[in-house]
């Protein structure tokens, strides 16, 4: 973890709450962090983590 995840964390964290949506801690933490990487989430939540814009999420 560093500033700039946290950072991208909260973002995350704040436009959900704004949209009345909610996830986890620990999941915006890694969907902040998959965001800083470039990188996609690989889950079976695929619609919870599809909350978030910019994040590519492959569903298994």
């Amino acid at each position: 973890m560093d500033e700039i995840i946290w950072m991208e964390a909260t973002g995350a964290f704040r436009h959900l709450r704004r949209a009345g949506l909610k996830i986890g801690v620990a999941d915006t933490l890694i969907a902040a962090t998959a965001l800083n990487y470039g990188l996609p989430v690989v889950t079976e939540k695929s619609g919870h983590f599809g909350r978030l814009p910019g994040l590519t999420v492959l569903a298994y």
